[in-house]
């Protein structure tokens, strides 16, 4: 009897001290909803929006955990077309920056091609390493970055997106 009250205490054991050591993996979203497109005629376009990763509950939460960050995937939305749009495509490149004045510290999440400007058009990027070190680097340092949407149109351009950011987030417990 002695013997199984030792295994079942070793058992136990074993099993606390491997959910001491336990990262957690969490997923969330972080939206950032209104980002304004506006151009007077076809050709270059550009926007930039500030993000601030302090936003979500969830990092709040378990700011001083986290050890992880990682962007599943990004939607691109267009919430609104308005009256004075005369625009029917759009193609650029998303990209994160840290200093919206300081191309350097830019990373691309990825390219949004052939882009119908219609209400409620979605595009669906995925994330990738450079973009998951990039989060990970801003949450250790304030958390805020720059989106910056940049391509060309085909007409006078007047919409409205939301940026909807798929992540994950690997925290230890803290237990121990």
């Amino acid at each position: 009897m002695g013997r199984r009250i030792v295994r079942r205490l070793a058992l136990a054991a074993v099993c606390l001290a491997a959910l001491a050591a336990c990262v957690v993996n969490l997923s969330f979203d972080l939206d950032q909803p209104g980002v304004p497109l506006v151009t007077a005629t076809a050709g270059a376009a550009s926007t930039s929006t500030l993000i601030d990763l302090g936003n979500s509950n969830d990092i709040r939460t378990h700011r001083n955990d986290i050890r992880s960050l990682d962007l599943e995937s990004l939607d691109v939305t267009i919430t609104e077309v308005k009256q004075d749009n005369l625009a029917h495509n759009l193609s650029g490149t998303l990209t994160l920056r840290r200093d919206l004045g300081d191309p350097s510290t830019e990373v691309k999440v990825g390219d949004l091609q052939s882009f119908p400007v219609l209400a409620q058009s979605t595009k669906r990027i995925k994330g990738n390493p450079a973009v998951d070190a990039f989060l990970l680097e801003r949450l250790q340092d304030g958390g805020k970055f720059y989106a910056i949407v940049s391509g060309t149109t085909d007409g006078a351009t007047d919409i409205v997106f939301d940026l909807l950011l798929h992540a994950s987030m690997g925290y230890d417990t803290g237990l121990f």
